[in-house]
């Protein structure tokens, strides 16, 4: 019982400090800021950013980039951060599988193969030659499926923290979202 509780308060504290993607409007700011904490549009100089050091924040609060442009009143944009995000998802669970099913013909194949060599070394089978062609090509495909899998796992899991769109992008529907909230500005 213990570990339970254990557990439900990790899930807790993690779901508290990661930016919630249901987020909705609270009537704060919108704004852009980086990983460091500094307003980049409120740097004196033009600032060269790389677009992995900013997040979208509404008031003091971190919030999905999704949600950033819903609230800003851009849902086509969200509804392509959404559909972009699921499409790096998906192709992260068919690498799953691709390395799963390549890992196991890699095996089966490998293993056969070293079976039938084995048999042949020690009964002199010479007819089984056909059935060691057929195992190492089974093992082969096994290896570039598992390739593939892994490298589709790869790439998904690098690009699922990216930001679908730009900085400037960002920024821009904040300042729009902002000028709504205070028209005198």
């Amino acid at each position: 019982m213990k570990s339970l509780a254990a557990v439900l308060c990790l899930a807790t504290c993690a779901c508290a400090t990661a930016p919630f993607a249901g987020t909705h409007s609270t009537g704060e700011r919108l704004d852009v800021i980086t990983d460091r904490g500094a307003n980049l549009k409120s740097l004196p100089i033009p600032v060269i950013h790389d677009a992995a050091f900013w997040n979208p924040v509404q008031g003091a609060s971190d919030i999905d980039e999704a949600a950033f442009y819903r609230i800003a009143g851009q849902p086509e944009v969200a509804k392509q951060i959404q559909d972009k995000r699921e499409s790096w998802v998906n192709l992260g669970t068919v690498g799953g599988w691709l390395l799963g099913a390549g890992s196991a013909l890699l095996a089966g194949g490998g293993g056969t193969a070293i079976g039938i060599r084995e048999m042949q070394l020690h009964n002199q089978n010479k007819h089984a030659e056909g059935l060691m062609i057929s195992s190492l090509i089974v093992a082969g495909v096994g290896l570039i499926s598992s390739l593939a899998g892994g490298a589709a796992i790869g790439y998904s899991d690098l690009h699922l923290g990216d930001h679908v769109l730009s900085y400037e992008q960002a920024v821009d529907a904040a300042n729009q979202y902002n000028r709504k909230l205070d028209p005198a500005h």
